[in-house]
């Protein structure tokens, strides 16, 4: 199937960027099972996707975020990927949106984050617009990001610091009030210039509410934490690849040579499922791993392709819906079997 063509470079540019210490090894962990994921692509071969930031699975639908063709919202049938309808135009009127990260189903409704205009809006199941309002935001800091956790709890992922020159990025779990405090800790604090630069591209939370897994994309850490109210404490931490800095230039940079390590996350409340690139000297993240909420490595399925994006199947424990890409940069919408994914 022919899907639409993107620049590699701006792919990555999309993620976080994030900085470590050359001074660690690569470590990728071995996995006691590994298989082969069955992979079946969905939609014809005309099927254009946008680059998909969210998935939801309805019962028959596949509910995809990703500007395409002026709509956020595309529609696929979960059987065929055949599109359904778009929705929701890029725009600044009330309905509109002028940008997204994630779409939510929450309370019967479709909750979007609009964090251009600093607004939640609200939708009924066919996408039409119902409210929007300006969430209290009780921080002293800029909100850069919003996302609704099932457990009713918000992410919120900000800035902190005394000045622009020397802030470092947060996140918080905060009440619909904004109340949260951030948590700052990175597990590069002996090094001021890693920690400054650090940042988190995933975080994801046990649908209970009582745990959070964060993954980065550029170098290998996962972070893990119990969370009693909305207070994160850190469980473990692990770095299976660090970053790596140049010294050129009078800022810190990012060098070339940093792995790729995590892409798409997922969690349920007894397992922790992310996509991580396995080979160091290989672009993207092509494996489908799943550890438990200790951080130990369980199992690991090969796809052959880099996953960009994923969601459980909520009625088949053995079921990913994903969006892909290959080495030339096209797009596709695909199903992956994975035996005893959960098990």
């Amino acid at each position: 199937m022919k899907a639409s063509k993107i620049n590699i470079f701006v792919f990555i540019i999309s993620f976080l960027i994030i900085s470590c210490d050359s001074k660690k090894k690569v470590s990728i962990p071995e996995f006691p099972v590994n298989e082969r994921a069955k992979m079946i692509t969905l939609g014809g071969d005309d099927l254009i996707l946008p680059r998909i930031e969210s998935l939801v699975l309805t019962d028959t639908a596949i509910v995809a975020l990703g500007h395409l063709d002026n709509k956020w919202i595309h529609l696929y049938d979960r059987k065929n990927g055949n599109p359904l309808g778009s929705y929701i135009d890029r725009g600044e009127g009330p309905a509109d949106i002028v940008s997204a990260e994630r779409i939510t189903r929450r309370d019967g409704k479709w909750v979007i984050y609009d964090a251009m205009v600093g607004k939640i809006k609200a939708y009924a199941e066919n996408f039409k617009f119902l409210s929007d309002e300006t969430p209290s935001n009780n921080l002293p800091y800029p909100v850069i990001s919003r996302k609704f956790f099932p457990s009713g709890k918000d992410l919120i992922l900000t800035l902190v610091g005394e000045d622009e020159t020397c802030r470092r990025w947060a996140f918080l779990l905060a009440d619909s009030l904004g109340h949260g405090q951030p948590y700052v800790a990175t597990p590069v604090d002996d090094n001021p210039d890693l920690a400054e630069n650090y940042s988190r591209s995933w975080i994801e939370s046990s649908p209970d509410g009582r745990m959070l897994v964060a993954t980065t994309w550029r170098g290998c850490y996962m972070e893990i934490f119990d969370v009693s109210g909305y207070e994160p404490k850190l469980r473990r931490s692990q770095c299976f690849a660090p970053l790596k800095l140049r010294n050129e230039g009078r800022f810190p940079q990012l060098a070339d040579s940093c792995v790729r390590g995590f892409s798409a996350l997922e969690a349920t409340d007894s397992r922790i499922i992310a996509c991580l690139n396995g080979k160091p000297d290989e672009f993207g993240s092509t494996d489908i791993t799943v550890w438990d909420w200790d951080g130990t490595p369980l199992k690991r399925y090969a796809t052959g392709v880099t996953i960009s994006n994923m969601k459980l199947s909520p009625d088949n424990p053995d079921e990913i819906f994903a969006q892909v890409y290959d080495k030339e940069g096209n797009f596709y919408l695909v199903k992956f079997i994975c035996r005893g994914l959960l098990d």
